[in-house]
């Protein structure tokens, strides 16, 4: 991994555009880009994952040791071409006037990173080179990769400012000069930038920073300079202290599930506490306090800062939310909040013009912005009474960023809630203070935390929510919700019945007591909390793989068995756990041993590479099934190129080769220095989603399948026989009237009649391993009707069957999914590989382009209504060579009005409809081709309108690299040849100014 750092000379300095242009530039060349932010900031790591789509981790000198900031960087090293570390105001600025502590330049020197730094060269000429001499000259230990000139006034500018500095320092390298450009300077309000999402954020940003940081910054030479990460300090890893920040699991008895608030209202979290939360045991569930209901059997739930000041109406308006919150803490549930999520368990918020805003009273108090700024580094103590950190763990170090306060309605008793932590800020002559206000087991500061100061502060508050029973808390919230509509009253009645009646049939009657609720009348009932410390935790760090894991919805369903006596499904509810078959794990990179001791060798899967026969799990399901939905060769599919093998992949496994920076990847883990995982392999799974088939397949699991969905594509050679599981349309009186309909969700393309899934025959199937897809342009299965169908059958309290959920939005979460489906099914190794032979092409689709025009290109997946897909389309074609100034890399489906594309004015205008082959969308474009200024447009004009099949861009999975070997075709076809394949594009052959009826468009269509 290489590594560079940008710094500038002072904060505004265009730092930040210049950090992203140059992830995002190198993104473009396909190489694996891991950001981090120096300093304590939430929102340039925002802008680092738009640009990366990866998480960015914060590195701060002063909240973190030496030691962690190590350990969080070198974690990645891994799995990163360059990583890009973007630093903090002016590149010596820190904490004090006397030391270079908590600055950039003292990052740099720990990381042995070189600076690129960042100068305004808006009103600056000669003395450019002054400014540089006292940098590069105040501390020697500092080493310079070059200059960057930002803002110039042109090439001339750059020139000038260019001759000045090589005059005087002719060791300094002038690595480009990037023009003061207003339409993307990123806007800014009271907490600094806007969000990526946000709607002052232009769409096109980041695109736009990359090209212009490719037309005027020397990439390859910043590249030259960046030097690869050797660490010195190989005592880091093995610091047993600091296995949760190197991904060592905590091995504990059953999972916690901790919910995650997470939207454009609150999304300040350091990656790092969500990260050493999973470490610590905590499956994370994410959701939106906009939009959602609070998920199910939560343990525990976690509030990070944001925006809620901005969403007032939203979150107010959320009523079984704002209710099921209030009931989950009056009864117990343990919560974690900080400032913004603060502010949302408080009465309400007052606006500016003093309108008050219901959120969910869990406090007495109200709050307000007001315009003083609070800011700074703050030293957290927790106090013996403190419910959710014990007084042994000592102090935690964090920060407070924010321009709210808290008051209350009528008079002044805040001081009435009780506290539990001592703060103190980090300046001279500051004064303790006492905060984290407490309610039960629920716990608010306007401190934001960072865990990765005090790793035992997130063991702590994983072991609360598993100490504290809150089986309770979870059936008040869900009850409390349910009756929403009936007020605040019924719902708090509702909760708190519920809650009594769970803890009685606990047998924990005692453990509660009554509790007047601010603002009704009605008697709830309050948990009472028990003391602990960490002296009654099992032991940390034993080395084993637990259950810690992120989720965005209900990925960990358990699918039981049909009830033979009764003939009929399973009650809903339950306890969850894993199957029995346990003890099954992966034991050695070379294979795994199975429960009975057979070995089991990763080769055994690679039979037949030429033939894609390939796996050993392969079942034939009983043979008086209906034969109608066995699989035909080729009958979905006809006249397609067969699915070939990655042979550079499986020519390392078959010759025993390894590439360096998978030596030492443990097997059937993922991204864990752990030993490898215990969760049982399955050997018979059913792909609900077309790009986890397609992976199965090339990874040597193809014979695990016995049951897909219709739009699956199998590779020529395979034999074994596949139940079609899903469909899309099932004939009335046929004898498949079994499925089930699943309504399409909100963003998927396309009209026609909903999916059909064969609930009963997953029930007498019992396979191990169901794969949905829940980001999907074609829109075949989602998981949330898919989970929800489930769980109506009865199906959700068995322990035979595991659901995965795969969720790629962009490219970079595509090659990720590759890794985490061969994980799961124990081929870690295998799945490392492909990812990286599909990274490879990958950069060298966008190597070939990088330096050509970028044309406007637009990629339609339905006509009637016109709909652009989204999601990894726009990295796509930015990776060809294109530039997509409608959509945001990540972003979902969105339909177009025609005068938005006349507008827009594509050169590239590419058909690739979702629900017909390349042939049957000749017919389809007979619509837009009678649309009004349809020949005006200039990829018309210039003929280069292509017809595509949609599966090179519908599922990200290995024909996701193939669709942008095409698209490189389709925009460059001069840039090489061998991006041309025969067939596989048909091309608009009218030359300029040829025109012809909407009947006869078909005809002038051709094969490039």
């Amino acid at each position: 991994m290489k590594t560079i750092l940008v710094a500038g000379t002072n904060s505004g300095v265009g730092k930040t555009s210049i950090a992203v242009g140059l992830m995002a530039a190198f993104c473009r060349r396909g190489l694996r880009v891991q950001p981090f932010k120096v300093g304590p900031d939430f929102l340039d790591p925002m802008h680092h994952k738009a640009a990366t789509g990866r998480d960015s981790y914060n590195l701060d000198g002063w909240m973190l040791s030496r030691e962690v900031n190590l350990a969080c960087f070198m974690r990645c090293t891994p799995f990163t071409d360059i990583a890009i570390v973007e630093g903090v105001m002016g590149l010596y600025d820190g904490r004090d006037g006397k030391s270079d502590s908590g600055s950039t330049a003292e990052m740099a020197k720990l990381l042995g990173t070189p600076v690129l730094l960042v100068l305004d060269c808006w009103q600056l000429a000669r003395s450019a080179a002054a400014l540089i001499r006292g940098y590069t000259s105040f501390d020697p230990d500092v080493k310079f990769a070059g200059v960057l000139l930002n803002k110039v006034g042109g090439s001339s500018h750059t020139a000038w400012l260019t001759e000045a500095i090589l005059a005087t320092e002719r060791d300094v390298r002038v690595l480009g000069g990037v023009p003061k450009s207003a339409g993307i300077e990123l806007p800014e309000r009271h907490l600094g930038v806007h969000p990526p999402a946000d709607e002052e954020v232009p769409v096109n940003y980041i695109q736009r920073l990359a090209d212009l940081i490719e037309s005027h910054v020397d990439l390859d030479s910043i590249l030259e300079q960046a030097v690869p990460f050797e660490s010195v300090h190989g005592d880091i890893l093995a610091n047993p202290s600091l296995d949760l920040i190197c991904n060592t699991s905590v091995a504990q008895p059953k999972p916690v599930r901790i919910g995650v608030a997470r939207d454009d209202a609150f999304c300040f979290y350091y990656h790092e506490n969500l990260l050493l939360l999973q470490n610590a045991g905590a499956e994370l569930v994410e959701f939106s306090p906009l939009r959602d209901t609070l998920p199910p059997r939560l343990d525990g739930i976690y509030f990070g800062g944001g925006y809620p000041e901005l969403h007032l109406e939203e979150l107010s308006s959320n009523k079984r939310l704002l209710y099921g919150i209030r009931a989950f803490a009056n009864a117990g549930g343990v919560i974690f909040a900080e400032c913004g999520g603060l502010m949302y368990l408080s009465q309400g918020i007052e606006d500016d013009e003093q309108h008050k805003w219901s959120m969910c009273g869990v406090f007495p108090f109200w709050t307000r912005m007001q315009p003083v700024m609070h800011m700074g580094y703050v030293t957290v103590t927790p106090q013996d009474n403190c419910v959710l950190f014990p007084a042994s763990i000592g102090e935690i170090r964090g920060q407070i960023y924010h321009f709210s306060e808290m008051f209350y309605a009528n008079s002044n008793t805040i001081n009435l809630c009780p506290k539990g932590f001592c703060t103190k800020a980090e300046y001279r002559k500051a004064a303790e203070d006492v905060e984290g206000y407490m309610h039960g087991n629920t716990m608010a500061s306007f401190v934001h935390l960072h865990f990765g100061s005090n790793p035992a502060a997130a063991l702590s508050f994983v072991e609360r929510c598993r100490m504290d029973s809150t089986k309770a808390a979870a059936v008040a919230a869900a009850s409390a919700s349910a009756v929403a509509g009936a007020g605040p009253v019924a719902a708090a009645a509702a909760g708190a019945a519920a809650a009594a009646a769970v803890a009685e049939a606990m047998g924990e009657t005692n453990s509660l007591i009554p509790y007047q609720s601010v603002g009704d009348n009605s008697d709830l009932f309050l948990r009472r909390s028990g003391s602990f410390d960490l002296s009654s935790m099992r032991q940390h760090y034993e080395g084993r793989r637990n259950n810690g894991r992120l989720v965005r919805s209900e990925s960990e369903i358990w699918v039981g068995q049909l009830d033979q006596e009764n003939n009929s499904y399973s009650n809903l509810g339950g306890e969850i756990t894993r199957s029995e078959d346990y003890n099954r794990r992966v034991a050695t990179k070379a294979g795994f041993a199975s429960a009975t001791g057979k070995a089991y060798n990763a080769r055994d899967d690679v039979e037949d590479i030429s033939s894609n026969i390939r796996g050993r799990h392969g079942n034939v399901f009983e043979n008086n099934l209906d034969k109608d939905n066995t699989v035909v060769q080729g009958r979905h599919r006809k006249n397609l190129p067969p699915l070939t093998a990655n042979r550079r992949t499986f020519g390392w496994l078959v010759n025993g080769e390894l590439p360096k920076h998978l030596e030492k990847v443990p097997s059937g883990s993922r991204f864990s220095s752990s030993s490898p995982t215990s969760r049982a392999l399955p050997e018979r799974i059913v792909s609900l989603s077309p790009s986890a088939t397609e992976i199965l397949y090339e990874l040597g699991a193809g014979k695990r399948l016995i049951g897909v969905t219709e739009s699956c594509i199998r590779p020529s050679g395979s034999t074994n026989e596949l139940y079609i599981v899903c469909r899309t349309k099932v004939e009335p009186g046929s004898r498949l009237q079994t499925y089930v309909e699943v309504p399409k969700s909100v963003g998927t393309l396309g009209k026609g009649s909903s999916m059909r899934l064969d609930v009963s025959w997953l029930c007498k199937a019992k396979p191990d391993l169901i794969i949905i897809q829940d980001s999907s342009l074609h829109g075949d299965t989602c998981s949330t009707p898919i989970v929800g169908i489930l769980a109506q059958a009865g199906l959700q309290s068995g322990k035979n069957t595991h659901i995965m959920i795969l969720r790629p939005h962009t490219v970079a979460d595509a090659m990720s999914s590759i890794v985490e489906l061969g994980d799961r099914v124990g081929l870690y190794h295998e799945a490392c590989l492909l990812a990286d032979w599909l990274r490879s092409r990958l950069r060298k689709a966008a190597a070939a382009v990088a330096r050509l025009h970028r044309p406007r290109v637009l990629v339609l997946h339905c006509l009637d209504p016109l709909i652009m897909g989204g999601h990894w389309v726009p990295e796509m074609e930015s990776l060809a060579g294109g530039l997509d100034d409608l959509q945001k890399p990540g972003c979902n489906a969105e339909t177009l009005l025609w005068r938005r594309i006349t507008n827009y004015a594509p050169e590239v205008l590419i058909f690739a409809l979702l629900t017909s082959s390349a042939e049957k969308t000749l017919s389809e474009v007979q619509k837009i081709v009678k649309l009004s200024g349809f020949w005006s447009l200039p990829a018309v004009e210039a003929g280069r309108v292509y017809i595509c099949e949609h599966f090179f861009f519908s599922y990200p999975g290995t024909k996701l690299v193939d669709g942008v070997e095409r698209l490189v075709g389709m925009l460059h076809p001069s840039a090489s040849q061998s991006w041309q394949v025969p067939g596989a594009v048909l091309k608009l052959s009218l030359t300029h100014g040829q025109k012809c009826s909407p009947d006869q468009i078909s005809k002038h269509f051709q094969p490039c």
